[in-house]
């Protein structure tokens, strides 16, 4: 049996008719504009009110104190750090504050003024200090930075040498100043000179103080001086031989602390010299005045008691006259007790 088989072919023809593709001219483009407004939150910082800048203190624990920022800000202020020596020193002070005691420190609020006060001394020397203010977005205003300096210490008074004497008495170190019947001090020269040392930049003065019972005219002598190099001396002149002289000595430094020693180690200190001329004698109540606290001046003298002296002194039996003529030169100085006396001879 024959089998015919028929093949079926397809053929596709792909049939390609071009289009024509024409150009745009002139194209149109829109546009549209959307505005926005950003709230400016910026504000003005704290005013800084105390201590001001450059200022000297001599309190160690003092008071901070601000303005609150003006004009206000937009938005609602929310506290305030205050840094002391580039640290936080108190921290989320409420604009509302009106009183807040901590540990560390004490703050305060009244009509815009702020202010804190440590509770512990700060240290002597150089501090800054600033204040950031925050409103209630977290944005903040930082014043200025202000340095100061504190110094709550009297400055020290040193002496380092009287006339040949060294010494290392201080005020800075009260073991090195001796007791009171230890400080007589006994001078060579009638000149002595004084040396030192006081705090750098102190203003220091030292007066040499007469003694009350001196026969010889006498004025106090006194030196004084601004010294940044911190040391003094001075040399005291004509001082009478057998006399007690009291030294006064004091010092104020920059910030105003002071220091007075009317007492040791400046008082008493004997300077003694050894060859000033003798002093020319006074009236007999004066020198009574000097010898005695409660003398008896005791003429005429009893009988008894002049023939006594005829034969102890006979050369006083022709008494001289003072240049004004009213009291003798001999008389008789009774004590408390009437069974004992001094005889003074005055010439």
């Amino acid at each position: 049996m024959t089998r015919i088989i028929f093949y079926l072919s397809f053929f596709v023809v792909l049939i390609v008719i071009p289009i024509p593709v024409f150009a745009v001219t002139n194209p149109q483009t829109s546009t549209s504009s959307v505005s926005a407004t950003v709230q400016d939150q910026s504000f003005t910082a704290p005013v800084l009110l105390l201590p001001a800048h450059n200022d000297r203190l001599k309190t160690a624990r003092p008071t901070f104190s601000w303005l609150r920022p003006s004009p206000l800000p937009i938005t609602p202020l929310n506290h305030y750090d205050f840094y002391l020596d580039g640290a936080v020193f108190a921290s989320g002070l409420a604009d509302s504050l009106i009183s807040v005691d901590f540990y560390f420190y004490s703050a305060t609020a009244s009509a815009g003024t702020f202010y804190v006060t440590p509770k512990t001394d700060l240290a002597q020397g150089y501090h800054t200090w600033k204040v950031i203010a925050y409103n209630n977005v977290d944005i903040s205003a930082t014043s200025s930075t202000r340095t100061f300096y504190l110094d709550s210490l009297p400055p020290f008074i040193s002496v380092t040498n009287v006339d040949q004497t060294p010494l290392t008495w201080t005020t800075a170190d009260p073991t090195t100043i001796p007791s009171v019947e230890n400080r007589y001090l006994t001078v060579t020269t009638a000149n002595p000179k004084v040396k030192g040392a006081v705090e750098a930049s102190a203003n220091f003065k030292i007066i040499l103080v007469c003694p009350t019972n001196i026969l010889t005219v006498c004025t106090n002598q006194e030196y004084s001086a601004n010294l940044p190099a911190g040391l003094w001396e001075f040399t005291f002149s004509d001082l009478a031989s057998g006399y007690t002289y009291t030294a006064k000595a004091s010092a104020t430094d920059a910030a105003g602390n002071s220091t007075r020693q009317e007492t040791p180690p400046f008082s008493p200190t004997s300077l003694l010299p050894t060859a000033p001329p003798q002093p020319p004698p006074l009236s007999p109540l004066f020198l009574l005045e000097a010898l005695s606290p409660h003398p008896r001046i005791c003429w005429p003298p009893s009988p008894l008691l002049l023939l006594l002296t005829a034969r102890l002194f006979p050369q006083l039996l022709h008494p001289k006259k003072t240049p004004a003529g009213l009291i003798p030169s001999i008389f008789f100085i009774a004590s408390s007790s009437f069974s004992s006396f001094s005889v003074y001879l005055l010439t």
